[in-house]
């Protein structure tokens, strides 16, 4: 049985696409989390906001960056697939897609790093609303 997948390519906006992220460090070392609302954050998106940052923040240790999606799939797509798909709808195409997702996850990083203040960790008692798979069994 073959299975046949196709390109979901949004109508409309329901909320903004956004990249988000957080800076914990110690003076010593550092961690920079970003998310990006999209199917998947390719390495290539990740490459090319490290070269921004580069060249516009270099005190940022972009190693240190780790990206993630929180895989939407009506969001942004920046990888192979949304290249090679036959033209059939009008969406933007993957490198400008790529120019404009890596230049926000840039933009979010040096955010988050020029913000940065003293924090601490605390324990919460009470109740939290969570999630749970739909996949649960």
């Amino acid at each position: 049985m073959k299975l046949k997948f196709y390109l979901r390519v949004s109508q409309g906006v329901y909320t903004d696409v956004l990249v988000s992220a957080l800076v914990i460090e110690n003076g010593d070392d550092a961690v920079i989390f970003a998310s990006a609302d999209m199917v998947s954050v390719q390495p290539e998106m990740l490459t090319m906001a490290q070269d921004i940052l580069r060249k516009e923040a270099p005190e940022i240790p972009v190693d240190k960056i780790i990206a993630n999606a929180t895989h939407t799939h009506a969001g942004p797509a920046s990888n192979q697939v949304a290249r090679d798909y036959p033209r059939k709808v009008d969406f933007t195409p993957t490198d400008e897609m790529l120019d404009f997702l890596s230049r926000q996850l840039a933009d979010a990083v040096k955010e988050a790093w020029n913000n940065r203040a003293e924090g601490s960790i605390a324990y919460g008692y009470g109740f939290a609303t969570t999630g749970h798979s739909r996949r649960t069994v």
